[in-house]
């Protein structure tokens, strides 16, 4: 078995994307990557329960009575305060601004506990599907990150070809431009790649002659 890193430049451009992809499955499996398959979506049943308390909540505190709550607002109330470098044995009273009742609403209690067996089956159901959510997630990020390596390697040498194929097409032009004569062409050529190292080093695949830029004073 070859891996994408065994194949040659040449091996590397004749691949099609259906063999990339292969190569993609060949990488997965060589990290190890358990697959996994995209969890179903859990359905909960309308037990039919509703949010029928309204409370009135300040500062985490819940009453009853909209009066009681605003009552409580307007108490002078502050927290334990100290700061980390001093040390939290030295504490200090801090007043707190007040604080505007705020309406929520809840469940009944005895409506909560009639259906309980069936709210308990649809949390474990629930919490099953969100851990196999997140199972299926990292999975996923995972290959991705697999594929996009394979991807990018590919990509590379098939861009190099392209700029290689340009880099031959260019030459040949330059051929018929010096009416055949290889040096000036070749001339040509190394004036016009002397700042792409890449190509320069493969001038000799692409010439026939290995290349070399041209210093300033034979510019």
């Amino acid at each position: 078995m070859r891996r994408i890193h065994d194949l040659s430049f040449e091996e590397l451009c004749a691949l099609t994307d259906d063999q990339v992809r292969t190569f993609v499955e060949i990488e997965v499996a060589e990290q190890g990557i358990m697959p996994e398959l995209p969890p179903q979506p859990v359905e909960l049943a309308d037990l039919g329960i509703r949010r029928t308390v309204e409370v009135f909540l300040v500062d985490g505190v819940l009453f009853p009575s909209e009066s009681d709550a605003v009552a409580f607002a307007a108490m002078p109330h502050g927290t334990e305060e100290y700061q980390w470098n001093i040390g939290s044995e030295y504490k200090w009273y801090s007043p707190s601004a007040a604080s505007s009742p705020r309406k929520v609403s809840l469940y009944d209690e005895n409506d909560v506990l009639r259906v309980k067996s069936a709210l308990v089956e649809q949390n474990t159901r629930d919490t099953a599907y969100k851990e196999a959510r997140r199972r299926y997630g990292e999975f996923v990020r995972k290959t991705a990150d697999v594929s996009a390596k394979v991807w990018c390697i590919v990509s590379a040498a098939r861009e190099m070809a392209r700029r290689y194929e340009l880099a031959r097409q260019t030459y040949a032009r330059y051929l018929e431009l010096a009416d055949g004569d290889t040096a000036t062409a070749q001339r040509f050529f190394a004036n016009a790649y002397k700042d792409d190292q890449e190509i320069m080093d493969a001038s000799e695949r692409i010439t026939g002659v290995a290349l070399y830029a041209p210093t300033e004073a034979q510019e």
